[in-house]
């Protein structure tokens, strides 16, 4: 696995600022810049940001409308905890909880296509999600492939498109005329059929997929191989409906919400599983280097606090020698910060080595 995270603590990252979560680190890979910050409750959030838009005023309230609705969604297949807001040059951020895990491009290039119970299980997960986006009134988002990891328990969106739809009118525009919710709902599922495609061959949907009903081609359920070639057909009425593509992926579907055992099965590769779980260990090991810095900073502040404003004198009443001066009163909360530090590391190494 490549590097993950880049300028971990680097000085740059102030470019990055303007969100509720400071930058720990940035992200590695293509997209709009992404960075990795921690907030009060030292979740790891993911905050992208977006270059300025016009009308930033009425892109923000859509976007934050939108958010709000995906927020309310509380499916398994989308990330947590959307938020939305201005920062540093007009620029927009979106942050939404890190899922740790590969994108399906990066997954699909490294470690190769989907397994047959793969496949099945992330379309089970992305019809589950677009119905639910559907019953929202959420519909035509353009669904990317890169807009979904690979977590630990299933596929995940991490982002709905908010710079993409919002961003142009909240509808999607074709030839300077807005599009109907029929075109909305057949436009998600041809990209709803692409991203099953390149999980099944590892290669986009760009020239085509009628390769895919021969079953030779990838490790696809049968029942979906047609399905997902009709999905790209250039004429929408003649793609298949989101029910007609369920009924292919799992025919006991009834338009449920997603099955809690569907989430239980074993879906990822041996060696998705081993990334997942590197990426966290890699985000552990920021959060804690977060909180180190935290520490000292909070207990640091009085010091510096003191030496801007000219409050600290190093010879006469309250120096060092005085026990309540600004001087002594500093570094005896920077030895509690180093002991609270120190118990915090211990305890931590010793839960680790119960697991062990």
């Amino acid at each position: 696995m490549g590097r993950v995270f880049v300028q971990e603590f680097d000085d740059e990252l102030w470019q990055y600022s303007g969100s509720p979560y400071p930058p720990a680190a940035r992200l590695a890979g293509g997209g709009p810049p992404t960075v990795l910050g921690f907030g009060p409750d030292r979740r790891a959030r993911a905050v992208a940001f977006h270059p300025p838009q016009s009308a930033p005023y009425l892109v923000l309230s859509r976007m934050q409308e939108t958010a709000e609705l995906i927020n309310a969604l509380d499916s398994p297949c989308a990330a947590r905890h959307f938020e939305i807001g201005e920062g540093a040059g007009g620029r927009l951020w979106v942050a939404a909880e890190y899922v740790p895990g590969p994108p399906l491009p990066e997954a699909v290039e490294r470690f190769g296509p989907l397994s047959r119970e793969g496949v099945r299980h992330l379309a089970r997960g992305l019809i589950e999600l677009t119905g639910r986006l559907h019953e929202a009134g959420l519909a035509g988002r353009g669904l990317e492939p890169a807009d979904l990891v690979l977590g630990r328990t299933g596929p995940v969106l991490v982002d709905p498109g908010f710079a993409r739809v919002e961003g142009t009118g909240g509808r999607i525009e074709t030839g300077g005329e807005f599009e109907s919710w029929d075109w909305c709902l057949a436009d998600d599922v041809r990209a709803l059929g692409a991203v099953l495609y390149l999980a099944v061959t590892g290669r986009p949907a760009f020239h085509g997929c009628g390769d895919i009903l021969s079953p030779a081609v990838g490790a696809c359920p049968s029942a979906l191989r047609e399905p997902i070639e009709a999905s790209q057909r250039a004429r929408p009425e003649s793609r298949p409906s989101l029910a007609e593509l369920a009924r292919a992926a799992d025919e006991g579907w009834a338009g449920a919400s997603l099955s809690a055992h569907w989430l239980e099965e074993p879906w990822q590769s041996p060696e998705v599983l081993r990334d997942v779980n590197a990426r966290a260990q890699e985000v552990d090991g920021l959060r804690r280097r977060f909180l180190d810095r935290e520490i000292i900073a909070a207990a640091a502040a009085p010091s510096l606090h003191g030496v801007r404003r000219g409050e600290v004198r190093w010879t006469g009443p309250g120096t060092a020698a005085d026990p309540e001066g600004p001087a002594a009163l500093a570094r005896r909360a920077l030895r509690g910060a180093w002991r609270t530090l120190a118990t915090s590391r211990r305890q931590w190494h010793d839960r680790q080595a119960e697991h062990r």
